[in-house]
């Protein structure tokens, strides 16, 4: 299956080519190696404490100069990151491995249930394309996946909550009324499916649309019929590509 995004939904390199080739790059990685030392040696001084202690030495004292080094290290990074124009107030360890890896950096957002699904359909074939943030024509808001492939044509969503809790919100009054619009749009018949982490047991099942577990989803799709040819496929992907709107708020349908 393809994740088809336009330019701005594509995640970029936090370093350029050219950065990673320069001196200060070497110095940042100096740096991380530094911190890396330093943060071993403090957990290695408790650890092997009794050694150290036997060799005459306090295991509390090399653990402060185990911190000493890594903040040592933390200085020569942030020195480098600042050259670079590289943010620390969110450093993560996520960040600094996407860094050393050159991988785009892409960090998981609350609520964002991306990765989850994009796994769950990872054994579609690449006939199957996948969209993010749908605004149809005239819409404020955005479907947050549109499933195209050739078995059909799927708005998804997943649900904040448990069904039959106070506090679930019911996405499926405005999913219904959006993918009515893009079903217009794209003048092909399309389904609205709810995704659920649990078992939606207690959902209402007079909704249009399917509420799966999210689980369910690969085998589900796999058992439809085949609806629709290479030809309209192509078409409809284009059209979808022309409503990719990150900019439209699909807040309501994300946990």
């Amino acid at each position: 299956m393809r994740f088809v995004r336009n330019p701005e939904q594509t995640p970029e390199k936090i370093l350029s080519p050219q950065q990673r080739k320069s001196a200060v790059y070497t110095i940042l990685v100096i740096g991380l190696a530094i911190v890396a030392l330093g943060t071993a040696g403090f957990f290695l001084s408790f650890i092997l404490r009794e050694q150290i202690t036997q060799q005459g030495l306090n295991y509390r004292d090399t653990q402060t100069y185990s911190i000493a080094v890594a903040f040592a290290g933390v200085f020569i990074y942030a020195i480098a990151a600042s050259v670079f124009k590289v943010g620390l107030r969110k450093t993560t360890f996520y960040k600094i491995t996407t860094i050393l890896k050159d991988e785009p950096f892409d960090p998981p957002m609350q609520g964002d249930h991306t990765k989850r699904i994009l796994s769950e359909l990872r054994y579609l074939s690449d006939e199957w394309a996948i969209f993010r943030d749908i605004s149809p024509a005239g819409s404020k808001e955005a479907i947050p996946f549109v499933l195209c492939g050739p078995k059909g044509v799927y708005t998804l969503t997943v649900a904040a909550g448990r069904p039959g809790k106070k506090n679930f919100a019911d996405p499926a009054p405005m999913l219904n009324h959006l993918t009515k619009s893009l079903s217009k749009d794209l003048n092909a018949e399309i389904t609205p499916l709810i995704l659920f982490m649990g078992n939606p047991v207690n959902y209402d099942t007079k909704s249009k649309a399917q509420a799966l577990n999210i689980n369910r989803i690969y085998r589900w799709v796999k058992e439809q019929p085949e609806q629709l040819n290479p030809a309209a496929l192509e078409q409809m992907e284009s059209k979808l590509f022309t409503l990719i709107n990150p900019q439209k708020k699909s807040a309501p349908f994300i946990s």
